[in-house]
């Protein structure tokens, strides 16, 4: 009789033992879940000032994500979470929004803010006025006829 009641409590002392490991599994695999999606901007870093080239590379990483946006535009991480893209920046003040989404859809933002104080790429417009005469039924008009020459230029 003594034989049984060891034996039944080694067996309840097992299973207790199995189903807290199967709980304590399942609660720390879940944390990922319960965490929600993130990000972490590894470059540039937020205030950053820029005065060498417009095009930068934002890079990061991103966690526990379904869908990745960078100034409205989808995309897409690496199988490690890596994202790597890049951007072309305005003259002096810029702010870039990054947001994810989850599969729960639950959404994060980030805003950089970058200033860029380097050469300028532009375009210049130049408008030309000139008066034109022309003659309908025999008397004569005058139209402004606007002509626009685009020119690419690179101010210093």
């Amino acid at each position: 009789m003594a034989h049984n009641q060891t034996s039944k409590i080694v067996r309840i002392t097992v299973f207790a033992f199995l189903f807290l490991f199967v709980i304590g599994y399942a609660i720390f695999n879940s944390r990922i879940f319960i965490a929600g999606p993130q990000i972490e901007i590894t470059s540039p870093q937020n205030g950053s000032l820029v005065e060498d080239s417009p095009l930068i590379q934002i890079e990061g990483v991103a966690r526990n994500i379904a869908y990745l946006w960078l100034n409205n535009k989808e995309i897409y991480t690496d199988e490690n979470g890596l994202f790597k893209e890049s951007l072309l920046l305005h003259n002096d003040y810029n702010i870039i929004k990054i947001t994810t989404k989850d599969r729960f859809e639950r959404e994060i933002t980030q805003k950089l803010q970058i200033v860029y104080s380097g050469p300028s790429i532009g375009i210049d417009i130049q408008k030309d006025y000139t008066t034109q005469a022309t003659s309908t039924d025999g008397e004569s008009e005058e139209n402004k006829v606007l002509e626009e020459t685009a020119t690419s230029s690179e101010e210093i």
